[in-house]
């Protein structure tokens, strides 16, 4: 066919299918539908099945509750519980379910307390039938500081709890059977420590090493150690108590670093470690033999020489850095004094506390092994309460005591010089005598407790008057040629007749003190001849300035020199007076003109009390050790101060300024290093 020739059929309605079609190239109507009214529609043609819940048709009935294992029951051991119940047909879900908790009960004179023990045990119940349930539960411990009172009686009891029907069934309460924690003290009275200070005397380490082995016997059990302080030492409290107590508990963790910065500079004088504690090392580990004079003599040297060449270190017979380091490894490394790897003790103060029995002892030290953890512990490094120390010594099962009786003493002359040769008489509870050692030193052993009568007889036999020492005491007992003192200072007294008759020395001017000065006594022999500068390194020198400037009126008071040479008291008493008072700008003077041996004397008397300087002889000529020691002092004092010295060699305006605030720390009066 050809469809070109094609035509419309006149038979069809042409101009009404044209209509049609227009309008339905027109935009449809939006159809929207209403979800909530065609669900609803279909649900009443073809309902949904309701959810249903199973219903248990048996009921639930706990008819006893009781712990099986015997009483006393062991806290240290599993225990057993037992529940009856009764159910009446077929559970379903939560009904099944029976829990169990266990409880603690302390019974106290005032009141009960309870606590529960651990999460509750949950328990399946069968269907339709009694039954009887058993539980086996362990007691996680003794954890509440209340049960480890004396007067406290520990209870268990255990409960059944079906929630659903909230029935409770409780046990009769049993006694509960556990070792209490309970403690062996090792106890040090006496001379433990010297008098403001923590360095434990070489005469303790017999008492660690009871306190170790006890440890071994009761692994499990913590270590607490109770430092005290004495009331009458001048730095009593509580900083004093917990030193004591850290400084212990590094010696029985082998944790020697922690007792090197009690050798620093900046320690205050009657605290800093120094001379003294080194030689106490060295004689406990056989190499010096002798009184701890804290004095740096020839066989002092010899000992540090020979502990040297021991450890291969430079034989310098100083005290260096290394020898320090080395020293106290030794010392902390003797064989039983050291806890095993892993026990940390807890160090704590305890500051005027009794014993039990209303006996107050505050001169010891106290180191408490438990059988388990100690109640009521503090923080370490933490005071302790006197409530916690009521308990742990309530909890006391022995007492293994080591009394390091004694007393030191320290003989001087006038002028705060060592008395050799002088000999101290006591008489009270019992009777002693001692002589001192070449510095004046004298320990008497064996003292029981109570009131001494104490004399001094000089080495050319002249009896100093009597003075009256109440022991125990933690004091040094200085006594002083003319009177008793601790530092050979003592206010003017009235000039005596038959020297104010005598000539004068044609090389000396007396001058008369005024009555509100003071003397100090120092001869011609603590300065150089025929000048005003000081020997620093002198002995006795800076000990007698250390008691002048710690006195409480020396401030306000001027000193005095008799008998010296006029042409240079005047400035012998400025460079001290300088010092003592902390005048730097009239240091800063009077260095001017001390020249190379006053630099020299400086340096030998901060080596002779720690400090890492050795300048040699005191001769006047710098030479490489001067150099030396100078180089030595600068990085010494820039590491204790964190100054910033330029490290040349050379002893210049800062430098000085830098001795002075080391021997202002000396003499125990610290200031600031800004600007040093």
């Amino acid at each position: 066919m050809d469809q070109s020739k094609a035509r419309p059929s006149a038979d069809r309605d042409w101009e009404a299918i044209l209509a049609k079609s227009t309008r339905s190239a027109s935009p449809a109507a939006k159809v929207v539908y209403d979800t909530s009214t065609y669900l609803a529609r279909v649900r009443e043609e073809d309902p949904w099945p309701e959810e249903t819940v199973p219903v248990s048709k048996g009921i639930v009935k706990i008819v006893s509750c009781r712990i099986l294992t015997p009483a006393p029951v062991p806290l240290s051991k599993e225990l057993e519980i037992q529940v009856q119940v009764d159910v009446t047909d077929e559970l379903v879900g939560d009904d099944r379910i029976l829990e169990v908790q266990l409880y603690d009960m302390y019974r106290e004179p005032d009141a009960d307390t309870c606590g529960a023990v651990g999460a509750p045990v949950s328990l399946n119940l069968k269907t339709g039938m009694g039954q009887s349930l058993k539980v086996q539960v362990r007691h996680p411990g003794v954890k509440d500081p209340l049960m480890h009172r004396a007067e406290t009686h520990v209870f268990l009891r255990a409960e059944a709890i079906h929630r659903p029907s909230k029935q409770v069934v409780v046990s009769d309460p049993v006694p509960a059977a556990y070792k209490k924690p309970s403690a062996l003290r090792v106890r040090l009275t006496g001379l433990v420590f010297d008098a403001n200070k923590c360095f434990l005397l070489p005469e303790s380490l017999e008492a660690m090493r009871e306190v170790v082995a006890q440890q071994r016997k009761s692994p499990r059990g913590r270590i607490l150690v109770m430092g005290h302080s004495e009331s009458d030492e001048d730095l009593a409290g509580p900083n004093l108590a917990m030193d004591r107590a850290k400084a212990v508990s590094a010696l029985l963790t082998n944790r020697w670093s922690q007792w090197l910065p009690w050798f620093a500079p900046d320690v205050p004088t009657r605290q800093r470690w120094g001379i003294r504690e080194v030689q106490l090392m060295l004689g406990n580990l056989g190499h010096y033999i002798g009184n701890a004079a804290g004095v740096m003599d020839e066989p002092t040297e010899l000992a540090l020489r020979e502990f040297q060449k021991s450890k291969g270190l430079t034989e310098s017979g100083k005290v260096d850095s290394s020898t320090r380091k080395n020293l106290l490894s030794a010392y902390f490394g003797q064989p039983g004094t050291s806890l095993p790897q892993g026990v940390e003790p807890l160090a704590v103060g305890a500051q005027g506390l009794s014993d039990p029995d209303g006996t107050a002892d505050p001169r010891c030290l106290e180191v408490l092994v438990w059988t388990e953890d100690a109640p009521h512990s503090p923080e370490n490094g933490s005071m302790a309460s006197a409530d916690d120390c009521k308990e742990w010594r309530t909890a006391l099962r022995e007492t293994i005591e080591f009394p390091i009786d004694g007393l030191h003493f320290h003989l001087v002359n006038g002028q705060g010089a060592p008395m050799a040769g002088g000999k101290v008489v006591l008489s009270g509870p019992s009777s002693h005598e001692a002589v001192a050692d070449p510095h004046g030193w004298v320990t008497v052993r064996g003292l029981a407790a109570g009131t001494y009568r104490s004399q001094t007889v000089t080495p050319d036999g002249r009896k100093l008057p009597m003075s009256e020492i109440v022991y125990p005491t933690a004091k040094t007992v200085t006594h002083e040629a003319k009177r008793e003192a601790k530092s050979g200072l003592e206010p003017a007294a009235e000039p005596d007749p038959s020297i104010a008759a005598s000539e004068p020395s044609s090389d000396t001017n007396p001058v008369d003190p005024p009555s509100d000065g003071w003397t100090l006594d120092l001869s011609d022999a603590h300065f150089f001849h025929d000048s005003d500068v000081p020997c620093f390194h002198s002995e006795g020198f800076l000990e007698a300035l250390s008691g002048w400037a710690q006195d409480a009126d020396a401030p306000r008071c001027k000193p005095v020199w008799q008998g010296q040479v006029q042409a240079h008291w005047e400035k012998r008493a400025q460079w001290l007076v300088s010092l003592v008072q902390g005048d730097d700008k009239s240091w800063a003077e009077l260095a001017k003109g001390a020249g190379v041996r006053g630099k020299q004397s400086v340096l030998a008397c901060l080596g002779a009390h720690g400090w890492p300087c050795d300048p040699g002889k005191v001769d006047g000529a710098a030479g490489p050790r001067t150099f030396n020691g100078i180089v030595q002092f600068q990085n010494a004092f820039n590491e204790a101060f964190g100054a910033g010295l330029v490290v040349d060699g050379q002893f210049g305006p800062k430098s000085w300024k830098a001795a002075f605030i080391a021997l202002r720390h000396l003499i125990g009066h610290p200031v600031a290093t800004k600007g040093a």
